[in-house]
């Protein structure tokens, strides 16, 4: 199923505005001299942002979107790179732009960038594409808001509550796919003592809680798991953590929005969570191996769910801001470490 992202608005949504007329920065001047653009001579130019989105791992697909750019002057070309402090710089290769003086970029880096301390951007014009050195034109610069870390490292990064560290809605998604695999692993077990207890230990590992569910005397739980439900469950921790980057910034700030669509989107993985849990729940007193499966099948799809998203308006694309889950929260958290792009 194909996912969409629909805006409303995006960060730096005023982008391309020049301060006065409301129009394009000049691209090319009158004057004549070297470089392309037809005899004009050439300057550095063009605004935008730049991110981090999930690739082939977390955060490791490089996004950079620019306009009003000019074409690079005779003979150089346009080269990025992305950097953190205590990192070497990386180098991502050529940048090319369209005709209309847009660039589109993407970069799979191949590793979680954020986690390593990837936060700047620069490009540089020159004429070496073989070594890409820095050395050209600076074209543009862009740095992630060092007052939004905090948000979106405890959301994407790292949080002392969480089993493994990771970041609480890293965790959402890693508790979500453990409970999933082994209710997956439950079906078609013969043994109805040992679904009721399985579907015990996934009941309360979702909502956090040590209940005897099927009252054999005994309390079946999962190891490794933090609750996705409950007041001191991971959604919780999402939701708090959503707000502390909202507070981060002024009133009308672009990531009141993002926290806002993030905020959404976490509220339905709860709902489907719960749905899980209760189905889960009835699995331990089902009476019928085709009993316990139609409950265990039913927790399954409420866990993918909850990972996916649903299509509810049935037009085969999950839209990512009225329909997403997981995918939409974790969107919307990366787009808060954007770095502004601009030329220095």
């Amino acid at each position: 199923m194909l996912i969409s992202v629909l805006l409303a608005c995006t960060v730096g949504s005023d982008k391309g505005a020049s301060d006065d007329s409301g129009g394009a920065p000049p691209i090319l001047t009158d004057d004549t001299g070297g470089g392309g653009g037809g005899g004009a001579s050439w300057n550095p130019s063009g605004r935008g942002e730049a991110w981090l989105l999930d690739g082939e791992e977390d955060n490791s697909m490089f996004q950079l979107e620019i306009e009003y750019v000019p074409q690079p002057a005779e003979g150089d070309g346009y080269f990025g790179w992305l950097s953190g402090e205590g990192n070497e710089a990386l180098s991502l290769g050529p940048i090319d732009v369209l005709d209309d003086g847009v660039v589109r970029a993407q970069v799979e880096l191949g590793f979680n960038a954020l986690v390593a301390g990837y936060d700047r951007f620069d490009a540089y014009a020159h004429s070496d594409a073989s070594t890409a050195q820095t050395d050209g034109i600076h074209l543009w610069t862009g740095q992630v808001d060092e007052d939004l870390k905090a948000a979106y490292e405890q959301l994407l990064i790292s949080a002392e509550s969480t089993p493994g560290g990771e970041g609480t809605l890293r965790a959402v998604e890693t508790t979500t796919e453990t409970v999933q695999l082994y209710l997956q692993e439950t079906l078609g077990l013969k043994s109805l003592g040992e679904v009721h207890t399985r579907a015990e230990a996934a009941a309360n590992a979702i909502q956090g809680t040590e209940e005897d569910i099927d009252g054999n005397g005994s309390v079946a739980t999962m190891d490794g798991t933090m609750a996705i439900l409950g007041e001191a469950g991971l959604i919780e921790q999402v939701l708090s953590g959503l707000d502390l980057a909202s507070e981060a910034v002024e009133p009308g700030h672009p990531v009141k929005d993002l926290a806002n669509w993030a905020y959404d989107c976490s509220q339905r993985i709860e709902s489907y969570a719960e749905e899980a849990y209760t189905r889960a729940r009835i699995a331990t007193a089902c009476a019928s191996s085709s009993s316990c499966d139609d409950n265990l099948i039913d927790a399954d799809a409420n866990l993918t769910l909850a990972l996916e998203g649903q299509d509810l308006d049935e037009d085969d694309v999950v839209e990512l801001i009225d329909e997403g889950t997981i995918d939409c929260a974790i969107y919307y958290v990366s787009r808060m470490a954007v770095m502004e792009v601009s030329t220095p």
